[in-house]
């Protein structure tokens, strides 16, 4: 009888070992997310953020998915979402420039201008050229800086000319004259 016991127990410690060894950790549904993320699958990448969201107890991989469904729904246009869940990440990495970025940029298409100069203001001293390298397209520092310029004309931003000095397209810079001379 004690025999049978402890081998029901074995099986059962076997059994347990062999399912925890098939489902994927947490580290790798984060990783798993965005490479579904770089190769455009938004929608596995969503379901892959929000098992990390579901699951896991580590406030730093939750705020990692959160930064990836903020880029999920980013691509997605849903620009609301993916600024609750930019700011969700930011909570836990304030100055990591992927989540302020995606921030920025989700403010802007919101259309809050000021709010999103003011999380831009990491870029004035960066020196990173890429922000952001696991999207379908990268995003260069170039890109984001010629949308916070935009911004921070339309807001009036005293970090104008700040952000305006970073840009080095002559051509969207001439426009942007003919913007301020009001043509």
């Amino acid at each position: 009888m004690k025999k049978r016991y402890i081998s029901k127990i074995i099986l059962l410690f076997f059994i347990g070992f062999f399912l925890q060894a098939c489902v994927p950790s947490i580290p790798d549904r984060v990783q798993t997310g965005f490479e579904h993320l770089k190769s455009g699958e938004v929608s596995l990448a969503k379901e892959e953020f929000n098992k990390v969201l579901n699951l896991s107890y580590n406030p730093m991989k939750k705020a990692l998915a959160s930064e990836g469904l903020g880029w999920c729904y980013y691509l997605e246009q849903n620009f609301t979402l993916a600024r609750f869940y930019f700011s969700q990440a930011k909570e836990t990495y304030p100055t990591k420039k992927e989540i302020l970025s995606g921030l920025a940029l989700a403010q802007t298409q919101l259309g809050e201008f000021s709010s999103s100069v003011d999380i831009g203001l990491f870029l004035l001293s960066s020196a990173d050229d890429v922000l952001v390298d696991y999207l379908p397209d990268t995003l260069y520092k170039e890109e984001l800086l010629k949308v916070l310029v935009l911004a921070a004309l339309i807001s009036s931003s005293s970090y104008y000319e700040d952000f305006k000095a970073l840009v080095s397209d002559a051509d969207f810079l001439n426009k942007l004259g003919a913007l301020e001379g009001g043509e």
